[in-house]
């Protein structure tokens, strides 16, 4: 079955968890933002062109949810190694990149919009653990928090790079 209706009342658990918590508290909010990250990257994923790029967003999809995980509560966790082949791959897709200067306006092309756009959903999840961080309602490690960074990152990146294989020039705001 599908459901259970347990949740009706505005209640879930967590991990290995019999305590009910409210599905309003940070730690819900925290794990539903990285699912939707999560989501949105693998829309991007099912959009790309390239193998290539396939292959980095499921690797960030695969760490995203060991992230949801360590969020509630079990023992599985980010590592550094995986905050360090997120670097390896942003320098590897930076390389065809010219020196980015300033913002640009999104939307050249739609797979680089919905790369823009889920970079700002990481952002959004990165505030919401940020948040409960600060409050004492969540506890992660310092890779998850700077693998999360990180994924804003490479995701502007593929953004840039999308367009640049597009031969799509980018523009500036006029301000």
């Amino acid at each position: 079955m599908l459901y259970t209706g347990r949740g009706d009342d505005g209640t879930t658990t967590l991990y290995g968890g019999k305590k009910r918590i409210g599905k309003d508290s940070k730690i819900i909010g925290a794990l539903g933002s990285v699912d939707e990250t999560n989501s949105f990257v693998g829309w991007c994923k099912a959009e790309a062109c390239e193998e290539e790029m396939k292959q980095v967003l499921e690797a960030a999809q695969q760490v995203l949810f060991v992230l949801q995980a360590e969020i509630a509560g079990s023992d599985k966790t980010v590592r550094v190694r995986d905050v360090q082949r997120m670097e390896k791959d942003i320098k590897k897709f930076s390389a065809e990149l010219a020196p980015i200067k300033g913002f640009v306006l999104a939307g050249e092309t739609k797979r680089a919009a919905m790369l823009d756009v889920a970079r700002t959903i990481a952002r959004r999840a990165e505030r919401c653990i940020n948040k409960g961080l600060n409050e004492g309602e969540l506890k992660i490690g310092e890779a998850a928090l700077a693998y999360l960074n990180r994924l804003s990152s490479l995701l502007y990146v593929l953004a840039r790079v999308t367009n640049v294989r597009a031969r799509k020039k980018e523009k500036p705001p006029k301000y």
